[in-house]
This record gives C-alpha cells, sequence and structure tokens, in this order.
C-alpha cells in the first residue's frame, strides 16, 4: 500500500494504482546484499541529492543484526530509495513501512517496492518524517527495526526525530534503532529515558549508531 501526504502534493491516500512517474534524469543501481533478492538491483535517480548507504556499511550492519531481522517490523524513515528497508525484507523481515519526502526519491521507491513484488508486505509514505510520526504511531503502534539515514547534514532533524520516536515509544520492547550519520553528529547516550545508546561503528566518515529500547 502507497500513501503520500500533502509535501508531495497529493492527496493521502491509497495510491497503490497508480504507475509512479519516471526521472527524467535517468538512474542508477544499488544492489540486494544477501536473502531472496540477492543482487536485484535497485534504482535510484541521477542528481537529486540521493546516498544510498555504501556496500560496505550495508553489509557490516546486516551482519550485526541479522539474528534479529526474521519475522520483525520494520521502519525506514528517510528511506530515500529504499535501501534499507528492501534490504530487510529480502532477509525475512516480515513487514517494512518506508516513509520519504522527496517526490523523486519516492516515486523510485514506489518502483523498486513494484519491481521486487513487496507491495503486500510494505506500505510507502510520502512526506515528512515528523509530521507522520504521529500517523505511524496510530497505525502501528511500534516496530522492531528502525532505521534513520537522513541528510548528514541535518543533525538537528535527525535529534528532533529521535526525540519524537523515543516520546512516542515507537521502538518495539526488545528492538533496535539504527542511525546512519556523519561524524559530526555526536549520539546522546540516552533519550527521554526511553531509548539507551547501545554501541557506535565507524567507517571512514560514516558512522553507524544502534539504540536499544530503555526498559530500566
Amino acid at each position: 500500500m502507497v500513501f503520500a501526504w500533502r509535501e508531495c502534493g497529493l492527496v493521502f491516500g491509497s495510491l497503490a494504482s497508480k504507475r509512479p512517474a519516471q526521472s527524467s534524469l535517468g538512474t542508477y543501481s544499488v544492489r540486494i546484499i544477501s536473502g531472496n533478492l540477492r543482487g536485484r538491483q535497485l534504482s535510484v535517480p541521477k542528481g537529486r541529492g540521493v546516498r544510498p548507504t555504501s556496500d560496505q556499511v550495508k553489509e557490516s550492519l546486516f551482519s550485526i543484526i541479522a539474528s534479529n531481522i526474521v519475522q520483525t517490523s520494520v521502519l525506514d524513515l528517510f528511506a530515500g530509495t529504499g535501501n534499507l528497508g528492501i534490504e530487510a525484507l529480502s532477509r525475512d523481515a516480515a513487514h517494512a513501512v518506508f516513509v520519504e519526502k522527496v517526490p523523486a526519491h519516492f516515486q523510485a521507491l514506489q518502483s523498486n517496492l513494484a519491481k521486487c513484488s513487496l507491495e503486500e508486505k510494505s506500505d510507502a509514505y510520502c512526506g515528512d518524517a515528523n509530521t507522520l510520526l504521529r500517523v505511524l504511531q496510530r497505525r502501528y503502534k511500534h516496530f522492531d527495526l528502525i532505521f534513520l539515514d537522513p541528510p548528514y547534514r541535518h543533525t538537528k532533524m535527525l535529534s528532533d526525530v529521535l526525540i519524537q520516536i523515543a516520546s512516542r515509544k515507537l521502538l518495539a520492547q526488545h528492538g533496535r534503532l539504527i542511525i546512519e550519520h556523519a561524524q559530526i553528529f555526536s549520539p546522546p547516550e540516552r533519550i527521554k529515558d526511553a531509548l539507551v545508546l547501545d554501541n557506535s561503528r565507524r567507517f571512514g566518515d560514516t558512522s553507524l549508531s544502534f539504540y536499544l529500547a530503555d526498559n530500566a
């Protein structure tokens, strides 16, 4: 099921029957690393400021959480063209929700989900992450895995989203939240007594920070 919020110039509701428009700037591809969609190529629009997670970082990330993926519910915020959420679905996550604000990226996300025959295992929302978190809490309550991969320069926006996720308790009791971020962002040890930093890994200029639900 595909939804759109007003930021994309569309009315909120089902768009599953509408064919996504194609970007006039062309595309390149990133690949699914493992699982039942291994080797499948995902389309990424050129010249639109998309920064897909590199194969090295993605492979390390999914190696760390390998035992925590099967039959999980996934939230991929700042999803871009769906790289992380689709990788999780390929590795037998039960369902994924994608949120992407940029219309061109969202169109590529729709196309990638259709190409991988994942429409029945996913919901996609076009809109602002902060605005949509209230909607997601009402519809889904919480998630087992949450991926956050915002533009690196938007550290204030990332902090605001983390506070909202913590306040709304969107991470399930034994879930994991993973942030891909630049070195300039310092992940807080605790967020609103709901999330606690478990560990961080560095890959050149990129870091991954892993949070757990704080059940203390």
